[in-house]
C-alpha cells in the first residue's frame, strides 16, 4: 500500500489511514482553542467527552459542578390550577450557588441556570412572552442587575416585566402567615400591557408557591393560556403536590 505523507504543524509522519490523520488534525485545532473555564470552580471543563461536543459544545459548567448543584427533577407539578414545571430540586447546594449570584453579585453564574434547558424551553414554549417575578427597585439597583433577566438572556423568548414589587420584602424572611399576604406587595405595571400571547410566568425558587399564586392571581383576567417555570422547587413542595 502506497504511504501517504502528511505533515501537520511541526508533526511529519507516514500514515496509512486518513482517520489517524483527521485525529491529530483535530488536535491541532484543539491545540489553537481558548482554554474553556467553569463559571462556577473556575477550573479547565473536562476534554474527555464526545468530539462533536469537544468541537461544538458550549458547557458553561465542568461535570462536578453540574453533580455538586444541580439535581434535575423536570417534573409538571401544578400551582393552583395552573400547570408548573420546576427543573431542579431547591437544596443546600444549590441555595448557595443562587446566593452567590443574588447576594454576592456574581453576573458571571447567570448562564449556568437554564443552560442546559434553553433550547427545550424554546420549544416548548415557542407561542409564549415571559413574565418575570417582580423584584423591588432598591434591590435591582444594589445589585446592578435583574438577577431573573439575566437568566433569561439565552432564551430566546420575548420578556415583558409588567409585574412589580412595592415594597423591599424578602419572601424568604417571612413565616408562613406573613408570606400569605404577599399579594399586597406585588401589582400590576399600570404603564405596561399584556402581549396577546400565552403567558409563561418564571421565578428562580418556589418554597411555599404564594408569592407565584398571588402573580397568578394578578395575571387570571389575561384572556390567553398562564403557565409557570421554576428553576427549583422546594422538596416538601414536591411532596405535598403544592398543597400548602
Amino acid at each position: 500500500m502506497r504511504k501517504l505523507t502528511l505533515k501537520i504543524g511541526k508533526l511529519e509522519q507516514d500514515q496509512t489511514s486518513y482517520l489517524t490523520a483527521f485525529w491529530l488534525w483535530i488536535r491541532q485545532i484543539g491545540k489553537r482553542r481558548p482554554i474553556p473555564f467553569c463559571r462556577i470552580c473556575i477550573g479547565e471543563l473536562d476534554r474527555a467527552q464526545p468530539l462533536c461536543s469537544y468541537l461544538f459544545s458550549k458547557e458553561v459548567i465542568c461535570h462536578v459542578c453540574k453533580e455538586t448543584y444541580f439535581h434535575c427533577i423536570y417534573q409538571k407539578l401544578t400551582l393552583s390550577k395552573y400547570p408548573m414545571w420546576v427543573l431542579y430540586t431547591y437544596d443546600d447546594a444549590l441555595e448557595s450557588l443562587i446566593y452567590r449570584y443574588k447576594e454576592q453579585r456574581d453576573i458571571a453564574l447567570a448562564p449556568v441556570f437554564l443552560h442546559d434547558f434553553r433550547h427545550k424551553i424554546e420549544r416548548r414554549y415557542a407561542a409564549h412572552t415571559i413574565v418575570t417575578m417582580p423584584s423591588s427597585e432598591a434591590k435591582i439597583k444594589e445589585r446592578g442587575f435583574h438577577h431573573l433577566e439575566e437568566m433569561l438572556k439565552e432564551i430566546r423568548l420575548p420578556i415583558c416585566p409588567c409585574l412589580r414589587k412595592t415594597a423591599p420584602i424578602k419572601q424568604a424572611k417571612q413565616g408562613k402567615k406573613r408570606r400569605l399576604e404577599i399579594a399586597a406587595y406585588i401589582e400590576l405595571d399600570p404603564n405596561l400591557a399584556l402581549p396577546d400571547t400565552a403567558l409563561l410566568l418564571f421565578d428562580d425558587v418556589c418554597t411555599s408557591g404564594s408569592t407565584l399564586r398571588a402573580a397568578c392571581e394578578l395575571l387570571k383576567q389575561h384572556p390567553y393560556p398562564i403557565e409557570v417555570l421554576v428553576l427549583s422547587v422546594h422538596p416538601l413542595y414536591v411532596e405535598n403536590c403544592g398543597q400548602f
